[in-house]
């Protein structure tokens, strides 16, 4: 084969590897929403439950998955919890620890700022599934709240990571073709 063949399969070679390299490096975190709620209300009662799933063992991942999301809040009042399916039991059973028996507690405080989302982030995922709780701290007098929450699973995409790894090979690979065939053509002269 010729030099200059060699030479454009080598930039070929690269620029293949830098497009899959970047493209793979773009997908590499993941994201699935697994609970999206807008404008909730409490409805007169002292607390509301809604379950959000996900089946872990179904992604290929690299690194520790999270869970994240944000909530806010018009109106005034509400306490926001995600508890793992397992300690749902304990935690209605056991008021006082309740805050140690969830994966996120935004407590009526944190939720105040009416004007922002609260964001939260576990890497604490426990089970498939969490119970997303919302608690009326001033039930019965005020039902007037209303609550936004967003809950995503995040992960980094094993196959993303192949692909990126794959990319890099495939443009060192050229680049190293490259200087090969530059050094010898120097050599010649």
């Amino acid at each position: 084969m010729k030099a200059s063949t060699r030479v454009r399969v080598a930039i070929i070679l690269a620029l293949i590897g830098t497009a899959v390299a970047a493209y793979s490096y773009t997908q590499l975190q993941q994201q699935d929403v697994l609970f999206n709620e807008n404008s909730i209300q409490l409805e007169g009662e002292n607390y509301r439950t809604w379950e959000a799933n996900v089946i872990i063992g179904n992604y290929f991942y690299i690194s520790s998955p999270r869970i994240v999301g944000s909530v806010s809040t018009n109106g005034t009042g509400v306490d926001f919890y995600l508890v793992d399916v397992s300690n749902w039991t304990a935690w209605q059973t056991d008021i006082g620890q309740r805050s140690a028996l969830s994966i996120v507690h935004l407590n009526v405080d944190a939720l105040s700022s009416q004007s922002t989302q609260k964001q939260f982030s576990s890497a604490n995922l426990g089970e498939d599934a969490w119970i997303v709780i919302l608690v009326n701290d001033e039930y019965p007098q005020v039902n007037s709240a209303s609550v936004n929450v967003t809950i995503a699973f995040r992960y980094n995409s094993l196959f993303s990571a192949w692909a990126f790894i794959a990319g890099l090979a495939m443009l060192g690979i050229a680049i190293v073709r490259l200087i090969v065939i530059t050094r010898r053509k120097a050599h010649y002269y």
